[in-house]
């Protein structure tokens, strides 16, 4: 059976990408209890793993795998512990503002996974209220039918939770693998996607799947880091082919680049006579990005006198998002009494209120170039 006898492995990639293609023997059952005994004795200390120690609810599990997307530990680790003093339990989510949300989340980013973790709070205490005795989901299939949490996230959950038996792949996962299996290609050809998912679901532990995951992660961030990775004190170097044969700069190779898009769009700042300005929550837009997220409005380039009556400008601004390169210029002025808004909720702060309104940096940097030319023009008339 996998995991107790040693079993032929094929690296699914042909010899035209990764040389000589020979089968690798590997015992599975060392490889994982290497792991696993490692990390039950070595693991760091982490908010979210000494509260699951003591108090076994999957809540905290939960917080802590939507927060860690996209964002390192030690950035997560002081806003997870402010997020629980704020909201302990799930139905004090639940009952959460979205003000009260987004402050205990501020300068994490990504704000549209929070929104999601407030609805799935919401989804967890209705289905209580609806079941007698129902508590938390109980499986990676139920997890999945929470609002926010997706594939990967499902399956952290149930493997440390509930010790299902789900692989887990991120960018730390294919690194170790990559030079376990010496597979010198970037981590995101797409020959290795499958290859990634097929070796995680063959080689996790079947006693310890929830550790396991955690285990090969925390190697991929500890010891197998992408530069000078500490080989010595790796716990599993003697499974390591790119190490045995001296090549670990060689696994993986660099990424493969996405091409960016260039975009030109413009901002527009709705202001009053008083000074006060327009922030929007923004539902749709005609841009692959920013949605549901709150801050300036986006029109078309070149648009905005469609909005603003006697727009002025306050320069151009360059941002990055995702595979998008943006020249924005930003303009300001009075709402057009002709003008036919989007259907965005739309509030009008007095300036000093704006900045500790706006989610993204892609407003912060617009705001910075709004208020820098309210200056300079300030300067040049002498007022």
């Amino acid at each position: 059976m996998l995991g107790t006898e040693k079993f032929m492995t094929w690296i699914d990639v042909d010899q035209a990408i990764k040389g000589a293609q020979a089968p690798i023997s590997f015992c599975v059952s060392d490889w994982s209890l290497s792991l696993t005994d490692w990390f039950h004795e070595y693991a760091r200390s982490l908010p979210w793993r000494e509260l699951w120690k003591s108090h076994r609810c999957p809540y905290h599990i939960w917080v802590s795998e939507i927060m860690l997307q996209q964002t390192q530990i030690k950035t997560v680790v002081p806003c997870y512990l402010r997020f629980l003093q704020r909201f302990p339990d799930v139905e004090a989510l639940a009952s959460a503002s979205e003000g009260d949300l987004r402050a205990a989340v501020a300068g994490l980013g990504y704000y549209r996974r929070f929104r999601l973790l407030h609805q799935g709070a919401l989804w967890i205490v209705q289905r209580r209220q609806q079941f007698s005795g129902w508590l938390w989901p109980q499986s990676r299939v139920e997890w999945l039918e929470v609002p926010g949490v997706g594939p990967y996230t499902s399956a952290a959950i149930a493997s440390i939770t509930l010790s299902e038996h789900c692989g887990l792949v991120d960018g730390n996962v294919e690194r170790v693998l990559s030079r376990i299996f010496d597979i010198r290609l970037p981590s995101n050809h797409p020959k290795l996607k499958k290859c990634f998912e097929r070796l995680a679901d063959r080689l996790i532990s079947t006693s310890f799947p929830g550790s396991y995951n955690q285990s090969l992660m925390e190697v991929g961030q500890v010891f197998c880091t992408v530069r000078a990775p500490r080989c010595e004190s790796c716990p599993v170097k003697t499974f390591c082919q790119a190490y045995q044969a001296n090549v670990t700069h060689l696994c993986p190779q660099p990424k493969l680049k996405k091409a960016f898009e260039q975009i030109r769009v413009s901002v527009v700042i709705p202001q009053t006579l008083r000074g006060e300005v327009a922030v929007v929550e923004r539902k749709k837009s005609f841009s692959p990005f920013l949605n549901e997220t709150r801050g300036f409005l986006l029109v078309p380039f070149g648009e905005q006198h469609a909005v603003l009556s006697d727009p002025v400008c306050h320069g151009e601004v360059r941002h990055t998002i995702t595979h998008h390169k943006l020249e924005i210029e930003v303009w300001s002025g009075c709402l057009r009494s002709s003008c036919i808004l989007p259907d965005y909720p739309f509030s009008w702060l007095a300036r000093e209120q704006v900045l500790s309104n706006l989610q993204t940096s892609f407003d912060r940097k617009v705001w910075k170039a709004y208020s820098e030319g309210l200056f300079a023009s300030a300067l040049s008339t002498g007022r």
